[in-house]
């Protein structure tokens, strides 16, 4: 599951593209704060990859206690109701690219693409999304406390 449309201010202009670690996708870095850049974004590919392993202890390590997500649909869910929907099903991979960071101080507005491939009782299926996630730090760490997808019709 994953998010809503991008969107740049005038003048941004995209300075590099960063290959992250294991995960190998690419991640268009803005100018600034590049370390909290290339965090925030890991934490993304984090978050797609504990999908996949439906791992609940590395989601609550991403997404803060009061977040709130909205599905393409338009269901609110918290935190808890996020996890319970990853937990139930079960998700082939989820492969995020188009990864725009922006940090705002204690504050950041993380936009991508994800393709969400998954099993059901008819077989593989596969779906795309545009989402925004919205970052606030907390001390030290980095919580997403805001989550909107848009599912995309591609032809």
């Amino acid at each position: 599951m994953k998010r809503l449309t991008l969107w740049l201010s005038a003048g941004l202009i995209l300075l590099a593209c960063v290959v992250l670690g294991r995960s190998g996708r690419s991640v268009a870095l803005p100018a600034g704060d590049d370390q909290a850049k290339q965090l925030l974004a890991r934490m993304e590919n984090d978050w797609g990859d504990a999908n996949v392993r439906q791992d609940g202890a590395a989601l609550k390590r991403i997404l803060s206690d009061d977040l709130t997500f909205t599905t393409y649909d338009g269901k609110i869910l918290d935190r808890a109701g996020v996890i319970e929907s990853v937990m139930s099903t079960k998700m082939e991979s989820d492969q995020a690219s188009d990864i725009v960071v922006r940090v705002y101080s204690a504050a950041a507005v993380v936009t991508g693409r994800s393709t969400v491939t998954f099993r059901t009782k008819s077989g593989l299926n596969s779906e795309t999304f545009r989402w925004t996630d919205t970052f606030v730090k907390f001390g030290a760490v980095w919580k997403c406390v805001a989550s909107q997808e848009v599912r995309l019709h591609e032809q």
